[in-house]
């Protein structure tokens, strides 16, 4: 087996003249190699001694190496904790910042819905609260036409079946259905630089009553819930699901668009 000649090796690879002197070293390194392959028995004083010095050589590069390697890296190192450094402080400043206003947005939208929650239930209340009373005017007046006829008051009796069919008319309008309620929704903003931020819906639920939830939507051990079967169908039907001991709500996620 020939004895190659060992090289230096280069030192920390930072130009393209090193990274072709390390290649070298690497071909050297696989040269020698393959010349030891060649060597499966030592037979002779001759061997042993090329093979003392192939063992020699081979570590000898590979220290060299791994010393190159620690230094490269430790450079590499010290490189990307100077770029963290000098980017992390304001990436954090800047989430803190959008943070702290998407959630002013969201607490925002939140109140809006609430308030458009609370008009709603305002005139349903109130809407059921004539309604009661419409038919309560409607019984009263019929009751009244019934007497009157019963008396022979034709004129009273009149009287009361007109106040009957406008109270049955009235009753008949209210219990038409209501227009659909608005439900108060953030406007999409637009910045100077042309970004804009909206609010897109989120509907998520929670279990308010394990004891009620019907048991297709359980799992062993009894007391869980099939999460993924939930998602779906939260997700599909939004603020139509109806599951008992399961309250669905909408958690509002604010959304932001840079300007390309």
């Amino acid at each position: 087996m020939n004895e190659p000649t060992r090289q230096p090796l280069p030192t920390i690879i930072t130009s393209l003249n090193q990274v072709e002197a390390a290649t070298k070293t690497r071909e050297l390194v696989e040269l020698l190699c393959t010349e030891a392959d060649q060597l499966t028995e030592i037979t002779n004083e001759e061997e042993m001694a090329i093979a003392k010095e192939f063992v020699a050589q081979a570590r000898g590069y590979a220290n060299d190496l791994d010393t190159q390697r620690k230094e490269a890296t430790a450079g590499a190192r010290e490189i990307q904790k100077r770029v963290n450094e000098e980017f992390n402080a304001p990436i954090e400043t800047a989430k803190t910042a959008a943070n702290r206003v998407a959630g002013l947005v969201k607490a925002r939208t939140l109140e809006l819905q609430r308030q458009a929650e609370d008009q709603a239930r305002q005139e349903r209340e109130a809407r059921e609260k004539a309604e009661r009373e419409a038919r309560e005017a409607e019984e009263a007046a019929e009751q009244a036409r019934k007497d009157a006829e019963a008396s022979g008051d034709e004129t009273a009796a009149s009287d009361a079946a007109q106040e009957a069919a406008e109270a049955r008319q009235e009753l008949d309008n209210l219990k038409a259905p209501p227009p659909p309620a608005s439900v108060a929704k953030a406007e999409k903003t637009k910045g100077a630089m042309g970004s804009s931020a909206d609010l897109r819906d989120n509907w998520v639920w929670e279990v308010e009553d394990i004891t009620k939830v019907p048991a297709k939507y359980l799992k062993e051990p009894i007391e869980c819930v099939r999460k993924p079967m939930l998602n779906s169908e939260v997700k599909a039907l939004k603020d139509k699901t109806d599951i008992p001991g399961i309250r669905v709500f909408n958690d509002p996620q604010l959304v932001t668009r840079r300007a390309k």
